[in-house]
């Protein structure tokens, strides 16, 4: 990290302001989708990690990651961050030690968008105070820490669009797994289902061992740990996201819980936060992920 990119990353992390003409919730939840982003990474290097290995009644799972690495003779004194996207990730504290173990890690920051942010968090609060010490911050963005308010959040008529694109992306991942392993799953449980909750209630909790879409909900938010929490945590959350709910309960939580920094904005939509560019200092108004940058370096 240059100096001057660290400048940067400071004069913008203020409260948030909303790009023009991207003002609600809807329009910058959109926009965020869907707007290209020029991509400065080292090329990927694809690693599998096995998560779950094979039984007499199991077959084995691996998730697939992309490693965008520095070079290899500063790689375990930098900063690493495992980013955690959406409704798929999974798995996250197995993948962190793979890569402590195998590349001599020193500094991790688990960052988590969405559903992605619902895990880590809830991996925080689980881990309470036995966190490793090369876990040095934890970020969800948009988390979906209250799932149940949420998920039936996501069934409001203006929410809609939203749902069903989820579900086309879920129902074709569940089906795909079918068709590879149709003796683990059955592919006839994706006939009909219309909503998320249905989704939950007949593929995620069977194939996760819950009881029903409801105990799935409960058991899997971050909600009920947060104040577990031991590590640096920050949280960034838009008032006008279309879907993600923060209950009160939770919101008092994180505001007593030191460990967490909670960044509550008016506007900023889901996963978006996507704020006025300025060139001249080399800012892409991608406002979140450069807030979140800071924090980063500050704890790691």
């Amino acid at each position: 990290m240059q100096t001057a990119d660290i400048e940067t990353i400071e004069s913008h992390a203020a409260d948030f302001r909303p790009r023009r003409f991207l003002n609600n919730g809807h329009l910058q939840t959109i926009a965020g989708n869907y707007f290209s982003r020029v991509n400065h990474l080292p090329l990927p290097e694809a690693q599998l990690v096995e998560v779950s290995p094979a039984t007499a009644n199991q077959i084995a799972s691996q998730v697939l990651c992309q490693c965008h690495w520095q070079p290899e003779k500063v790689r375990a004194t930098r900063p690493t961050a495992i980013i955690v996207h959406g409704l798929e990730g999974s798995y996250v504290l197995v993948v962190m030690n793979f890569l402590v173990e195998r590349y001599g890690l020193q500094s991790i920051s688990l960052i988590g968008y969405s559903m992605g942010g619902n895990l880590v968090l809830k991996l925080a609060g689980e881990l309470g105070t036995t966190a490793p010490a090369v876990l040095r911050s934890v970020i969800g963005v948009s988390p979906a820490a209250d799932l149940q308010p949420s998920a039936d959040a996501l069934h409001l008529p203006q929410n809609r669009l939203y749902e069903l694109k989820f579900l086309h992306h879920l129902l074709r991942r569940f089906r795909r797994k079918a068709m590879l392993f149709p003796r683990a799953y059955d592919r006839n449980r994706a006939t009909g289902i219309g909503s998320l909750r249905e989704f939950d209630d007949r593929i995620t909790a069977l194939y996760s061992g819950f009881a029903s879409a409801d105990d799935y909900y409960y058991r899997a938010a971050a909600a009920r740990v947060l104040d577990r929490i031991a590590v640096p945590t920050q949280i960034l959350h838009a008032l006008d996201d279309p879907f993600v709910r923060l209950s009160d309960e939770s919101r008092d939580k994180m505001n007593a819980n030191p460990n967490i920094t909670l960044m509550e904005s008016d506007r900023g939509g889901h996963c978006a936060f996507l704020a006025e560019p300025d060139e001249a200092f080399g800012y892409d108004g991608y406002w979140a992920e450069h807030t979140l940058l800071r924090f980063l370096l500050v704890h790691a």
